[in-house]
Formats: C-alpha cells, structure tokens, sequence
C-alpha cells in the first residue's frame, strides 16, 4: 500500500470527501429518472394497475444510465395523439386507469438539448468512476488540488438538472396527491363506479391525465 506524505493527508480526504459526494449526486440523478420514468405512462383494469405499476418499474431498474437518459427525454416528449388515445377506452364497463406525465415547451430544440445535456453527466459519471485515478498523482500537492477543483466544477454541473429533475418529480407527487383526493371526493366515487367522468390536472410544467 502507498503510504502518503503526512502534509498531503488533509486534501486526500478532502478530495475522497468529494468523491463520494459527486457519486451520491450522480446517484441521486439516476434514482429520480427512474421514478419518473415508472410514472411516465401507468394505465390498466383498477385490479391490475398496480401489478402493471410494479412490473414497469423492475424493468427500468434494470436499464443503464445511458438507457435510462434516451427512455426519459423520448417519454417526457408532448404526446401528440393523446385525445386520440382518451376515447379508446370509452366503452370500457369496467374501471380503467390511465396516468400520463409530459413536459411542455414552446422551445423546439429544448429535448434535444436537455438530452445533450444529461448525455455530457453520464460522461462525467463515467469519468469519476472509472477514469479519475489515471489523472492523479498521489504524491503531488498540485495534483490533488487539480482533481479538487475538477470535482468542484462537476458538482456545480450536476447541480442544476438535479434541482430540474426533483422539481419535477415533486410537481408528480403534487399530482399524485390530488388524485388520492379526487378519488375521496363525490366525483371520484361515481367515476369509480362507471360515470361519465375524465377530468384533467393540471401541475407546473405537468399536465397529468389520470382517466382516459
């Protein structure tokens, strides 16, 4: 094992400190991708939407990053045929469920932007992991205070679609909670029961679509 110089113990830690810290936002990005994604598109008969719910989420568990990144920006694309789609299920006599979530912008180029963007933080997760060691010098002060810095600008890169990402997955639990409430109310119980009811929720940049 290599044994360090003394002076250079304080800006190791603090670099493995920032190692770990990175990971853990990266993870954070991975995990609410998921959950977005399993909520993306859920529809199914009232007794098997949460089997179909569970099942779509093991196989996004399953996904890589790069997957995950692709699924997510295609998904989260304005659904075009959506009114469409709402009327095929209109004869249904039994309880049929259907949750939808998208993101709007009057932007065209926006996706492929935000895809360029969430490719370049799997690159630089894929550096952290994997490439970081083979830049270090460990003996050296100013090495380590190069990959300091280097992991100080990747944070600052991090943060902001970390902070887009859990807005929207909080404006989705918003969205989820007055579903709980509509399904309490009056309405939400004769649309249970097979009335003609299909309302709209509107949240942020979201626009769920829970009965179609």
């Amino acid at each position: 094992m290599m044994e360090f110089p003394v002076e250079l113990e304080p800006i190791k830690n603090e670099v493995q400190r920032k190692i770990g810290r990175n990971l853990i936002l990266f993870q954070q990005i991975e995990h609410i991708i998921k959950w977005l994604l399993a909520r993306a598109k859920i529809e199914g008969y009232s007794s098997e939407f949460q089997t179909s719910f569970d099942r779509q989420k093991k196989a996004i568990h399953q996904r890589t990053l790069g997957q995950l990144i692709c699924n997510y920006v295609e998904e989260m694309k304005p659904k075009a045929d959506v009114e469409g789609a709402e009327e095929s299920h209109d004869r249904l006599k039994k309880c049929y469920l259907k949750v939808e979530t998208w993101l709007e912008s009057d932007d065209p180029a926006y996706f492929e932007r935000k895809k360029e963007s969430l490719q370049a933080l799997k690159n630089e997760r894929n550096e952290l992991v994997h490439h970081l060691l083979p830049r270090l010098n460990p003996l050296s002060l100013e090495s380590w205070k190069e990959v300091e810095k280097h992991l100080d600008l990747q944070r600052e890169k991090i943060l902001p679609e970390l902070d887009e990402l859990q807005k929207r997955m909080q404006a989705i639990q918003e969205a989820g909670k007055m579903l709980l409430e509509f399904f309490d109310s009056e309405e939400g119980r004769a649309w249970s029961t097979g009335q003609d009811i299909s309302p709209q929720i509107e949240t942020g940049e979201h626009r769920v679509s829970p009965f179609q």
